[in-house]
C-alpha cells in the first residue's frame, strides 16, 4: 500500500477501467490465460475497505 492505494508498481496490472462516478457502472473485456487474479478498486482507501475479490480463470 502507498498513499492508501495499492502500489501499482509492485503488481502486474493486466487490465484497467478508469475511475467513474459512484452509482454508475463500467465494464471491460479481457482475454486472460488460466490462472488466479485479484480484482481491486484502487481509489484511495477502497481496497482497504474490502473492495477486492479473487477471480479464477479456467
Amino acid at each position: 500500500m502507498k498513499d492508501n492505494k495499492v502500489d501499482e508498481e509492485q503488481v502486474e496490472v493486466v487490465g484497467e477501467i478508469e475511475k467513474f462516478p459512484a452509482g454508475k457502472s463500467e465494464s471491460a473485456t479481457l482475454t486472460l490465460p488460466a490462472g488466479r487474479y485479484v480484482v481491486i478498486c484502487n481509489v484511495a482507501t477502497h481496497y482497504g475497505l474490502g473492495m477486492h475479490t479473487v477471480l479464477q480463470v479456467q
